[in-house]
Formats: C-alpha cells, structure tokens, sequence
C-alpha cells in the first residue's frame, strides 16, 4: 500500500500516521512524497494540499483554505468541516483524526492523574522548555513532551500521567483527548504554519467552540485554566470505513 505523511519534520502525529494505517488495514504502508499521482493513502496530518485525483483520502486536515478539490474515489472521511469544504463533493459524513484510534495501538505502562503534561508543537519546544527548567515552584509537577524525539510508548506514558494537558501541537491534543484525558489549547507563537485553522478544524468537527490559552511564562496560568468538554468519537466509524474499503479491494 503506498502511503504519504509528513517527513521533513517528523513530529509526533506525522511520526505515528504509518502505525495507525498498518493497524487499521493489516497492511504495511510505503511512503511515497506528496506530488505521487498513481494513487496513494493519505491520513493522519495536514496533509489536503499533496492529494491527487487518485488518491485516497481518509482523516486527513488541511492548514488552510483549498477550493473545489476532486478525487476519483470520495473521501472516507476528512479531519473537520473546513477541510470538508475544500471538496467539490459536499457529503462527506465521517469527521474525524485518525490520531483518536491511538489508544487501540498503545496503552500506558502506569495511569494517574497527578500531573500537568506540556505537549509543545515543535516550533514552540525551546520556550517551554526553558520556562519549566527556570521554574522554581512547578518544575517536579509538570512533564514535558518533545514531540520529534519522545518514542510513542513514551509519550503515551506521560499523557496518562495528566490530570491536565496543555498543547500547541494539534495531534497532541487529539491524543490526550483520545486517551480521556482534559485537554487545554495552547497559543504560544505564530509560528504554526496556518494559524488556528487547524485546530479549529478539529473542534468543529467534534461540535465545539476553542480559542487558544495564551502562554505565560511564568507557569502559574496552567493552574487557572479549565479544559473543553470530552468530544464524542467517531472511532469505530472511522476504522470500518477503511477497513471496508480494502476488504472491497482486494474481493
């Protein structure tokens, strides 16, 4: 099965896309780059602006406004309503991030609820990080992920350590979501390609309302701040529907 996700800069979602569509298909994916125009899989990411007219679209989100897109195959589904927008076909009636199915794959060593987990996009890491190592107060109570380093297992592990997670990456909102666990927004800079697009997006797509948690350095705000309600999950939906789709293939 040929597949693309993103590599240039191999963050935790686009790290963990290939895991996802292997379980979901039993099928290993092969990369292939974006501008591939013989058909390939497109899943977990923001991934809207490489698609081709033979490509296969499934969970897949888009950085910004496209318009009129065409795909021989309808999409499976698409990660929100914005993204579903960019399609000349209108009933795409799946939205969901295939990243909601990661608790199917990996489940923590140990579970509590004791800690703050600080998820930054990668762009953000170097100023967190050193906020929380200049910190005096909160720095043995809040763990912090990199997002490109951090095996999964890892990364798991300490999502379900959270009694709260803050994050400006998108996929690790969606994963801290996925594994119930409250999950704050973080705005930290304007260096994430495409604004709030994506992440608004996401919300919609499970029929909520967010605006991003601005960051302090200080730390003291994390204590102050009240997540959004747990989304409903598309899961199941979105598994059978890939699933089904290469049953029907390979009949």
């Amino acid at each position: 099965m040929k597949a693309h996700w993103f590599k240039e800069e191999e963050n935790l979602g686009d790290r963990i896309s290939p895991l996802i569509i292997k379980h979901v298909t039993g099928l290993e994916p092969k990369w292939v780059p974006g501008d591939h125009k013989e058909g390939k899989l497109l899943g977990l990411g923001s991934l809207l602006e490489h698609v081709k007219i033979n490509d296969i679209v499934w969970g897949t989100g888009t950085k910004f406004k496209l318009k009129d897109i065409e795909t021989n195959i309808p999409p499976l589904a698409v990660r929100g309503p914005l993204t579903a927008e960019c399609f000349k076909l209108k009933n795409i009636d799946i939205l969901a991030d295939p990243g909601i199915i990661l608790p199917e794959i990996l489940q923590p060593i140990e579970y509590s609820e004791n800690l703050i987990v600080v998820i930054p996009h990668y762009v953000d890491y170097a100023i967190v990080k050193k906020a929380v190592e200049n910190s005096k107060f909160y720095k043995k109570e809040i763990i912090l992920v990199d997002v490109v380093s951090e095996s999964f297992q890892s990364v798991v592990n300490k999502i379900c350590k959270a009694k709260v997670v803050f994050s400006s990456s998108l996929h690790g909102l969606i994963f801290a979501e996925a594994y119930k666990k409250p999950a704050v927004w973080l705005k930290i800079t304007d260096k994430i390609i495409g604004g709030n697009f994506k992440f608004d997006d996401y919300y919609e797509g499970t029929n909520r309302k967010n605006t991003p948690l601005a960051w302090e350095n200080d730390l003291k705000f994390l204590y102050k701040s009240k997540p959004p309600i747990l989304p409903f999950s598309n899961k199941l939906k979105l598994i059978e529907k890939l699933k089904t789709f290469y049953k029907s293939k390979d009949s």
